[in-house]
């Protein structure tokens, strides 16, 4: 249920028939949507708005601070390729759970298909982006996508990382273990994860048998980033 007190159907795929309670009736087929108020009332349907894809930065793109120690990134994303957005709105967070305490950037009623967020320090930011249609229509967001400010060159310091290991645990599945600092962000052959309070982390992948090793990398809560290389053996 929407803030406004209504709810939506949305039909990705098939078909669906929906009955309200004084029995008005809506036949709805793939890439459609409604809305109910709250007493009852079925909207006409429309077309479903989509989700706008991010477009810049990339995931895990590295943006350099300037001259007073920020940066400025530029966000971009991509229309919906289904419906009419009348606006966007756009967050950026320093969680990628998105958590009121851990949002920087809040704009909505955006326009264009692009937003400039400023002043942000050196550290690592998740941004999303999420439609609306003139009918009050929001999309899904869109999946979070991971950029990193960085510091200047001189001054950028290797996470580090310890007890670094491969553990086989049978089949094409591995276990990924370590040590590192606290609150570090992981990555490993598409997983992601945090370490934990006492630094340390795992993540299961699955590599096939002619993979020899995999490379992780690391960045920690100040925008430092490391990359590190893993062996991995099947015996045992």
């Amino acid at each position: 249920m929407n803030p406004e007190g209504t709810e939506e159907i949305r039909v990705n795929n098939g078909a669906v028939e929906s009955v309200n309670r004084s029995g008005e009736r809506a036949s709805l087929q793939g890439g459609q949507y409604v809305s109910i108020n709250q007493s009852g009332t079925l909207s006409k349907p429309q077309r479903l708005l989509e989700v706008p894809q991010p477009v810049q930065p990339r995931d895990l793109e590295k943006v350099a601070v300037n001259g007073n120690g920020a940066a400025t990134v530029s966000l971009r994303w991509q229309k919906p390729q289904s419906g009419v957005p009348a606006y966007y709105r756009v967050e950026v967070a320093t969680s990628p759970f998105f958590v009121a305490a851990g949002r920087v950037i809040e704009r909505d009623q955006l326009v264009a298909t692009q937003f400039s967020a400023s002043d942000l320090r050196p550290a690592a930011y998740f941004w999303r982006i999420r439609a609306t249609a003139s009918s009050g229509q929001t999309s899904d967001w869109s999946e979070p996508l991971k950029f990193i400010v960085t510091a200047p060159e001189s001054n950028s310091m290797v996470v580090p990382v310890a007890n670094l290991a491969a553990v086989y645990l049978g089949g094409d599945v591995y276990l990924i273990r370590g040590t590192t600092s606290a609150g570090t962000s992981v990555r490993v052959s598409g997983r992601e994860a945090a370490a934990a309070s006492d630094g340390s982390f795992q993540l299961q992948i699955s590599a096939p048998a002619s993979t020899r090793e995999v490379t992780i990398r690391v960045a920690d809560t100040q925008g430092n980033s490391s990359q590190y290389r893993v062996p991995l053996s099947r015996s045992g």
